[in-house]
């Protein structure tokens, strides 16, 4: 089949409000990258970690097709078996002490191996502000997440998931963190947004970005909403 390229941001543009879906988080069972970061291995081994990062990065953001072909959608696992879900998991299991989680343990042994600690743009140096982190950032995202529910804030895009050719809803790459501590909390509803569709399953709705086409997907899009709240 072909499939039709359109920039996710154009794509988006057309369907608007229906891009965004409101969903049970613990309604979405597995996990797979957006497609082309499933090469991400072979970009870094050709052009460096920091150039080919830069280069998925660009690409993501400006060059990607919304319904790329292939079998991207196939290679999913459960989200379970995610670094950052199981390492919420224990932590949670770990409020009263978070001390003592799996998490905070490997973070302190890279703290004393390194004299630091990496957590996406935050580094740490001293034991203070490691426990700083977990108390105040990566609890507290838990507590607020069981407590408030699911707030969407102006400085965090909503988590991003991507459509399967039969039409099932899989977590992807950002907003991961939010994501896992929203299902481990059981948090009622989140909202999320859809980076990719596959093309087999705009052509099983007779879907597409024009005219009926495009009602026909939106009606579809509804219907995965109201299946995963």
């Amino acid at each position: 089949m072909k499939a039709p390229f359109l920039l996710r941001n154009y794509a988006k543009s057309r369907l608007k409000n229906k891009a965004i879906l409101h969903i049970n988080p613990t309604k979405i069972t597995h996990y797979a990258d957006v497609p082309f970061y499933q090469d991400r291995e072979m970009v870094r081994k050709k052009y460096g970690k920091t150039l080919g990062n830069f280069l998925l990065h660009t690409f993501y953001i400006h060059h990607s097709s919304f319904a790329p072909l292939g079998d991207w959608d196939t290679m999913k696992y459960p989200v379970e078996e995610l670094k950052t879900y199981s390492y919420l998991k224990d932590l949670w299991s770990c409020k009263d002490d978070f001390k003592q989680s799996l998490w905070y343990q490997e973070a302190l042994n890279t703290l004393m191996k390194k004299g630091y600690y990496q957590h996406k743009k935050t580094k740490v140096t001293s034991l203070q502000a490691l426990d700083a982190l977990f108390q105040n950032s990566l609890l507290m995202l838990l507590s607020s997440m069981k407590i408030k529910g699911y707030l969407p804030h102006l400085n965090h895009e909503n988590p991003r998931v991507i459509i399967t050719r039969e039409g099932e809803l899989l977590k992807s790459r950002k907003g991961r963190h939010r994501f896992c501590a929203a299902k481990i909390v059981e948090t009622p509803e989140i909202i999320v947004e859809i980076d990719n569709i596959h093309p087999l399953f705009l052509e099983k709705i007779d879907g597409g970005f024009s005219r009926q086409k495009l009602e026909n997907l939106k009606n579809a899009l509804s219907y995965i909403e109201v299946k995963y709240h």
